[in-house]
């Protein structure tokens, strides 16, 4: 289940990046619903979205502010 704020897929719709208050950013496979790669961010807010770029090559977050 999806607990997270945001989530976007890549254009080829093989792994989707997903964005939450707990500050991580966590890439999963679509095929086997695995997490692929999990960046934890530092110094921020809640995460409350998140948006790849047309070549899924760069990932745009905002986040409400930390204090």
């Amino acid at each position: 289940t999806f607990s997270g704020f945001s989530l976007d897929a890549e254009p080829e719709g093989k792994q989707i990046i997903t964005a939450g208050q707990e500050k991580k950013l966590n890439i999963y496979s679509l095929s086997n619903g695995k997490a692929v790669r999990t960046f934890k961010l530092e110094d921020v807010g809640d995460i409350i979205k998140v948006e790849l770029d047309s070549s899924a090559s760069y990932v745009a977050t905002a986040s409400s502010d930390r204090y």
